[in-house]
């Protein structure tokens, strides 16, 4: 498992990656949980500074938090694995240090929404090592999409939009149509689609809506 740990610290924060030192608000870990449980699941590392320097935590603390922010924060509720990973003192560490290693799964109950103080409701998504709203449209995919519903496999054009973002990242409605030469109709109903299977996210701006990888 620690060998898990330096491989997980080496690659950094990502889609399915957050570090954070300690938990100051069960509402803002709230937004991080339930952007995983939305998207494609991921790991929350407690115990570890941006910089990648380990902290460690009182576990049993945080566990509490973590648990408060799942169950009483997130509706519905969002289901974690939470584990502790001890490091004996050594060199670089003077004494026992402890991260929690929390999973959250990729939800079939999407979306999961965000209950603040207020009672307000908001459901977020993970793009990158950000934990971003969700607009609209996203929302509506959200509501829509089947975990583990069959998969069609991917056409020509979506292979085409997936070597371009592997190397751009994001895209918007022309630049599809122009990398695919169909017309605009055509590319609003294949990026739907592509939506729908969960191949793509869209992120919503006052401008125009962007597509990115899921």
């Amino acid at each position: 498992m620690l060998d898990q740990l330096h491989e997980w610290m080496f690659k950094g924060e990502g889609d399915d990656l957050e570090f954070k030192q300690t938990i100051n608000s069960e509402y803002k870990i709230a937004k991080t949980l339930s952007a995983f449980a939305n998207t494609k699941g991921g790991t929350l590392l407690v115990g570890i500074k941006d910089n990648k320097t380990i902290a460690g935590v009182d576990p049993d603390e945080e566990r509490h938090l973590i648990e408060k922010a799942a169950n009483f924060c997130c509706w519905p509720a969002v289901k974690i694995q939470v584990h502790e990973l001890y490091l004996e003192p050594d060199f670089h560490h003077k004494q026992e240090k402890v991260i929690l290693q929390v999973e959250v799964p990729e939800s079939n109950e999407k979306p999961h929404y965000v209950l603040d103080a207020e009672g307000e409701k908001q459901a977020y998504i993970r793009e990158r090592d950000k934990t971003m709203l969700a607009g609209k449209k996203m929302l509506q995919i959200l509501q829509s999409m089947n975990v583990g519903a069959e998969i069609a496999p991917p056409s020509p054009n979506e292979k085409r939009l997936m070597d371009y973002l592997r190397k751009h990242n994001k895209i918007n409605l022309k630049k599809y149509m122009q990398l695919v030469n169909i017309s605009k109709r055509r590319a609003r109903r294949e990026l739907d689609e592509m939506l729908a299977k969960g191949s793509i996210k869209v992120l919503e701006h006052e401008k125009e809506d962007y597509f990115v990888a899921n």
